[in-house]
């Protein structure tokens, strides 16, 4: 077929297809296995396995239909459902927190009073614990003397006596134990109290973002990674939370949100060509700490897209790797700090 008769049946292909397009009210397009484009308003059973753009009377696409999804694509499906459940409950949980912080706080001097009125009664039951230490050690002291001294007159130590004896040292133990929770706890009110006010200054500035609630998610992508990053230790999971928050900054298009101690999150996509990403620390009792990476485009038709895109499965694929490399040029560090 020459380049003069090829035209001409291109030619009337097209005229076809715009004349279709221009008497129906839609037009669905699909390419088959052979690379064959097809053009219908209605799509055979045997080829609805195919990925499908639904084109208005103008050409343009107005909606899309993926391809059937293979086995393992619905199993990896499966699995960023249930872990985006868990980063939602996280998500979910730090918004209400904001909410509290802002509804109970006019200022950061609020903050610090709060803290010293806490810190105040902590130290109050710090003092009452001491007290009461010093006096079962100064019991248990007198009891000891009054052992030794039955010894001494090669007696034998009542057994009501020892008894006694074993009962001070028993509330002494949870005395101790008491206070180092005292301790602990000051100290976790001071840490809080650190985060509250950073937090604070944060939401009270102006600013254009806003949270991702559940129902903003975008569809589920396809992808080869589900970009999650199991952690061997609670030390090695603290610097790769460092690496993953370096990783989100670099690749989100939106300015950073939040970034908390299990939750590090970058602004809502605000347009099409946006990709917000966000990093959540997945605790279980019966398994190890994971970091979740997470990937957001706009509800959007374009948005949908773009979160199926190559681009985005080459973020959420470069994760685990990213993390994996960057752990092992700091092996030195991460070597100290899992020896101490």
């Amino acid at each position: 077929m020459n380049l003069s008769v090829r035209f001409f049946v291109f030619l009337q292909a097209a005229l076809w297809v715009l004349g279709s397009l221009s008497a129906q009210a839609k037009m669905i397009r699909w390419v088959d296995a052979n690379g064959e484009i097809h053009y219908a308003d209605q799509v055979p059973p045997e080829q609805s396995k195919f990925r499908r753009e639904t084109l208005n009377k103008q050409g343009f696409v107005v909606d899309i239909t993926a391809a059937a999804k293979t086995k393992e694509q619905r199993a990896l499906e499966r699995k960023l459902r249930k872990l985006r459940k868990k980063m939602e409950k996280i998500v979910a949980k730090k918004k209400s927190r904001d909410q509290v912080l802002l509804a109970s706080f006019r200022s950061v001097e609020d903050i610090r009073q709060r803290l010293s009125e806490k810190l105040w009664a902590l130290t109050t039951l710090q003092n009452i614990a001491q007290g009461n230490l010093k006096r079962l050690k100064k019991q248990l002291s007198a009891q000891y003397k009054n052992a030794a001294r039955y010894e001494r007159e090669g007696k034998a130590v009542p057994k009501n006596m020892l008894k006694e004896i074993e009962s001070t040292e028993k509330q002494i133990r949870v005395a101790q134990l008491e206070m180092g929770k005292l301790i602990e706890k000051k100290q976790i009110e001071r840490r809080n109290l650190e985060s509250d006010i950073d937090r604070f200054i944060f939401l009270t500035q102006p600013r254009d973002g806003e949270y991702i609630s559940a129902d903003d998610q975008p569809e589920l992508i396809t992808a080869s990674d589900i970009g999650l990053f199991t952690c061997k230790s609670e030390t090695q999971c603290d610097i790769a939370w460092e690496f993953a928050h370096e990783f989100v900054v670099k690749n989100s298009t939106t300015d950073l949100d939040i970034a908390a101690e299990n939750l590090i999150m970058s602004y809502a996509p605000a347009k099409d060509t946006d990709l917000s990403l966000s990093i959540a620390k997945l605790r279980s009792d019966d398994e190890p700490t994971k970091i979740f990476l997470d990937i957001r485009c706009r509800k959007s038709l374009h948005g949908d897209q773009l979160c199926a895109s190559e681009l985005s499965r080459q973020i959420r694929s470069s994760f685990y790797p990213f993390i994996e490399s960057s752990l092992a040029s700091d092996q030195k560090r991460t070597n100290a700090l899992v020896s101490k």
